[in-house]
């Protein structure tokens, strides 16, 4: 899916929900922002418009040009995302939305994440999850590139530098007709289910802290229990 395709399906009502869902999920465990600065790395078009209300700044980096017309209060800036425009550590909060599971070098994009985050930074990286019905049914960008496993995004993190942190997930109704969406979304994220659409990925970044990363083998024992809460 394009990004101007992913952005039209944010404008559209189920899209609309599934965006407010996600900012609401990523506020749970980034809810104090007061004098950061965040970056938005993705082809979210305005969906995100509403996160970080507090923040000193927020700068959405598009793949391509960003979505002409689009209103949002962030900066938009046109982007190659493994090669990224901004100087090091200039960003207190990275997430990554729509982008690594499309990545063509997902290790090129993360080192140059690495490099724009500040010190002690955090990072969320937002991946459709492989067990999750939104990488499966439905016409999203939920069903594009790569699905990922949370153990599958932790190795990632882990390899790129990031200390793993937490991993939760979001979307946990699937992409049901839209009216019936509409209908039963909001309740149905209060009753999280045990393989959510999303899985949402916290790494904060480290100098000198050695991480270990879990091993496929250890990813396919614990395929019961990929979603930690």
């Amino acid at each position: 899916m394009s990004p101007d395709a992913t952005a039209r399906f944010y404008r559209t009502p189920r899209g609309s929900e599934a965006a407010r869902l996600l900012i609401a999920a990523v506020e749970a465990g980034w809810s104090d922002y007061r004098g950061l600065r965040v970056a938005v790395l993705g082809p979210t078009g305005g969906a995100l418009a509403a996160l970080a209300t507090e923040a000193d700044r927020v700068v959405g980096l598009h793949p391509g040009v960003p979505e002409r017309g689009a209103t949002s209060r962030h900066l938009r800036v046109g982007v190659e995302p493994a090669a990224l425009p901004v100087a090091d550590s200039v960003f207190d909060r990275v997430l990554l939305l729509h982008t690594l599971e499309n990545a063509e070098d997902e290790a090129a994009v993360l080192r140059d994440v690495w490099r724009m985050t500040a010190p002690e930074g955090r990072i969320l990286l937002i991946a459709p999850n492989r067990l999750g019905p939104w990488a499966w049914f439905g016409r999203s960008p939920f069903r594009q590139g790569r699905p990922l496993t949370a153990i599958g995004v932790r190795q990632r993190l882990a390899a790129a530098a990031f200390e793993p942190r937490k991993v939760w997930g979001a979307l946990h109704a699937p992409p049901l007709p839209q009216a019936l969406y509409l209908r039963v979304a909001a309740t149905w994220e209060r009753l999280p289910m045990p393989f959510p659409g999303v899985v949402l990925a916290e790494g904060q970044k480290r100098l000198h802290v050695p991480t270990k990363i879990p091993t496929e083998r250890l990813a396919r024992q614990l395929r019961p229990y990929l979603i930690h809460r």
